[in-house]
């Protein structure tokens, strides 16, 4: 029997489907999760989330933040953003990852910017990059 994965965000139902291992960015590290495996809630960090769909195929997503939960054959990412990877606009994402350099840059002259947020900012720019970068080699491979 398979596990369902399902992939939310504040603004949208990402994904929904029938997949048979899940790999995710826990806070302590990356955690695999397959068929039987015990229940359990951990936070998420910014990075890679990828599954095996029941057919075989990869799919892959850009998570930020929040939380995953394990019920039975339920695996439930709550992500503070997200995004899958053959969405990822690479344009965008090194413009962002430009922009979050500059105000790190520039916060010795500047104490008015939040650190916590441009370093958020250039986690999520570099991972939307490294996925993006890593799908597109598997799409040209098939």
């Amino acid at each position: 029997m398979p596990l369902t994965l399902k992939v939310l965000t504040p603004e949208k139902t990402l994904f929904e489907a029938s997949v048979s291992t899940v790999v995710a960015p826990a806070t302590k590290g990356l955690m695999g999760i397959l068929v039987g495996h015990a229940p359990l809630v951990t936070t998420l960090d910014t990075g890679e989330l990828s599954a095996k769909l029941v057919d075989g195929a990869d799919v892959a997503f850009m998570v930020s933040g929040g939380f995953l939960e394990v019920a039975g054959d339920v695996v439930t990412v709550l992500a503070d953003t997200g995004e899958a990877a053959d969405a990822i606009d690479e344009k965008r994402a090194r413009e962002s990852e430009k922009r979050a350099r500059e105000r790190l840059y520039s916060m010795r002259r500047d104490a008015q910017v939040d650190l916590a947020r441009a370093e958020a900012a250039l986690a999520r720019a570099a991972a939307r990059l490294r996925i993006a970068g890593r799908y597109k080699m598997r799409s040209t491979r098939s």
